[in-house]
């Protein structure tokens, strides 16, 4: 009876227990990460018996306010390390359409940005990445995996050999992923057997205007970055404002591409890119607004480089100057470069604007693309699907702005101007 009668006592006194080590961390007596004294040591200096500390740590870890580890001890918890879904084990990947590598991670392009995205949002901006050797035919791949985390984040791209710009449906179902996210794909056919195998996937740069992709979605919004630069360049003046989008390398044809740019720019080889299409849509918004008209003659599509772009800008200098371009606003702020640089060494003076992910001082005037931005919400989104699996699918759009020629005013993180649909 006296042992049942301690037990009771005991059991009674760990609510005070567990207040009074909230105390001493709120105190900061522990700092977040540091580690707690043993059940022993709580149990000798504040009089009460070893399990009734265990429980008082067991609700306090329950809450999220302390990590136990076993065999190791219990820790304040870090909010930059917060466990992603307390409880459960979470393997994430990260799906790209091109091949990728450490200079992918550090090299300030998009997919870089979106990996860090992911990552900063799940806690792990600190984990040293795992670049296993593969061979030419085999997906690219790069591993997050920290020791003291409940997520691994694995990204997977396409081979070396492959140029269908995707990774394996192979090397998906070997990954053992919990989650998706698929960071940049618009292969249809793909994309439908990717979601058939049922892991909760986020569709993360997808600019392809489907109404029904099946998924979640995390699309770049150009509304704001291609109406103001349109408007920037009718503020100048200027009247004959063209449109460059970009063509990438193809995979299988988009089957909602308008049968006039189909004919004009697809081969085998390459096709428009459906972001280009949100982007003239913003343009011609832009040119709407101050009373420019856009006709057919100055909406152009080329790949990056400066034999595509040298290519057009012949056949675009060659114009009579009352129907040359006086401003180009591109896909790309490296077309717009190689445009204007072109048109200088013919002695013609041309404006231009493009998306950069990586701001810098250019010629041309930027307009930012956040990948990281896109990174956090497509992880925002897939945490939340996690946790309620049945609700609405969700299409959000994270903001484009206008840098103009001002790159000290790039955002760290733009915030996202949610279009959110069922």
């Amino acid at each position: 009876m006296k042992t049942s009668r301690a037990k009771r006592r005991g059991i009674a006194k760990y609510p005070q227990v567990k207040e009074a080590i909230l105390r001493e961390i709120d105190a900061g007596h522990y700092p977040p990460g540091g580690r707690l004294p043993t059940e022993s040591e709580f149990a000798a200096r504040l009089k009460v018996t070893a399990p009734t500390v265990s429980r008082a740590l067991n609700e306090l870890e329950s809450s999220g306010r302390i990590v136990r580890r076993r065999g190791s001890g219990s820790y304040v918890a870090d909010p930059r390390q917060r466990q992603v879904l307390p409880g459960r084990s979470l393997r994430v990947g990260i799906l790209f359409p091109n091949t990728i590598g450490p200079g992918t991670l550090y090299g300030g392009g998009l997919p870089g940005q979106i990996v860090q995205g992911v990552l900063h949002e799940l806690g792990l901006q600190d984990a040293a990445p795992h670049c296993p050797q593969v061979h030419d035919d085999e997906d690219s791949r790069i591993v997050f995996k920290p020791k003291d985390r409940n997520v691994t984040v694995e990204c997977l791209g396409e081979a070396n050999t492959s140029h269908g710009r995707h990774p394996s449906l192979t090397a998906v179902r070997a990954g053992g992923f919990d989650a998706l996210v698929c960071a940049g794909v618009v292969e249809d056919a793909w994309l439908k057997a990717l979601l058939a195998l049922g892991v909760p996937t986020v569709l993360a740069d997808y600019g392809v205007a489907d109404p029904e992709p099946g998924a979640d979605v995390v699309f770049l919004d150009p509304a704001s970055g291609y109406r103001r630069a349109a408007r920037a360049f009718a503020a100048m003046g200027l009247k004959h404002i063209h449109f460059l989008g970009a063509v990438m390398s193809a995979g299988t044809p988009i089957e909602h591409m308008p049968q006039e740019i189909y004919k004009r720019d697809w081969s085998d080889h390459t096709r428009v890119d459906p972001d280009s299409y949100l982007r003239l849509n913003a343009f011609r918004l832009g040119m709407d607004e101050c009373g420019l008209e856009v006709p057919a003659e100055a909406v152009h599509f080329a790949r990056n480089g400066e034999l595509f772009t040298s290519a057009l800008c012949e056949r675009l200098a060659a114009l009579p100057e009352a129907q040359r371009p006086e401003a180009v606003v591109a896909h790309g702020l490296e077309q717009a470069e190689s445009l204007i640089a072109c048109f200088a060494k013919r002695g013609l003076k041309l404006h231009g604007a493009g998306t950069t992910a990586a701001p810098k001082a250019s010629p041309a005037l930027g307009i930012l693309a956040d990948g990281k931005a896109v990174g956090s919400v497509a992880t925002e989104l897939l945490i939340s699907r996690l946790a309620r699996p049945h609700r609405p699918l969700l299409r959000v759009g994270v903001k484009m702005p206008f840098l103009g020629s001002d790159y000290s005013a790039a955002p760290v993180r733009a915030e996202p101007a949610r279009d959110v649909s069922a």
